[in-house]
């Protein structure tokens, strides 16, 4: 998965993590165990995805409330990213 800067600091800098999952939010869970610094801006207290984060897959925007449902596979790209909000 590949990581918009402001998440990279949590990261130690890296721009990519590995993170193993049939779907994006069981790889964000992975990612968050593995690395709680980074499952701190994945997730908010009630353990769900937070809303302004979203992922592009295979070209497709997934939203937050779609991780849990969206399919990937082993060797699939996720670049993840922030949702821009205003016109």
């Amino acid at each position: 998965m590949r990581l918009p800067p402001v998440l990279r600091t949590a990261m130690g800098g890296r721009g990519e993590v590995a993170g193993d999952g049939a779907t994006i939010g069981e790889v964000l869970e992975a990612l968050a165990r593995e690395h709680p610094g980074l499952g701190l801006h994945l997730f908010d207290e009630s353990g769900e995805p937070r809303r302004n984060i979203v992922c592009l897959h295979r070209g497709a925007l997934v939203r937050a409330r779609e991780f849990a449902a969206h399919a990937v596979a082993p060797d699939d790209e996720l670049v993840m990213t922030n949702a821009l909000a205003g016109g």
